[in-house]
């Protein structure tokens, strides 16, 4: 799939790619370390695929998914999905911290390519909405 970055709503200022197998949906049940709370679930009918490849070239520099990221704030629990059917294009499942000091699973929709303390670094910010 191609991707391509723009300064404003017409000027294009870099291009990219990533690619899936869409043959071999991703499944999996993250469960949940609260009291009644239910796992999060991916099943094969929500057609999420894994990522296989991600190149950007944005300003002669390059970002690749060996660079990927999630934050400072949580940990990567999947790796990253497309969900090429919807309107959620990259997502990875990620267990952040909540504010009682749990680790709970959730989807979210921005990904760092780089180091993200440190620019240049490349993140791509989308919905953090998923499958139900």
């Amino acid at each position: 799939m191609k991707l391509t970055f723009f300064q404003d709503t017409d000027t294009p200022v870099a291009v990219g790619s990533f690619s899936y197998d869409e043959s071999t949906p991703y499944e999996a049940i993250f469960p949940s370390r609260s009291v009644g709370t239910p796992p999060l679930e991916i099943k094969a009918s929500d057609k999420w695929f894994v990522v296989q490849d991600f190149a950007v070239n944005l300003l002669r520099l390059s970002w690749n998914l060996s660079q990927a990221r999630v934050g400072d704030r949580g940990t990567r629990l999947s790796p990253f999905l497309s969900a090429p059917f919807d309107r959620h294009q990259l997502q990875v499942v990620t267990a952040s911290f909540s504010p009682f000091g749990s680790e709970e699973p959730n989807l979210w929709g921005n990904g760092a390519f780089g180091n993200i303390r440190t620019p240049p670094n490349l993140v791509i910010f989308g919905n953090s909405d998923g499958p139900g």
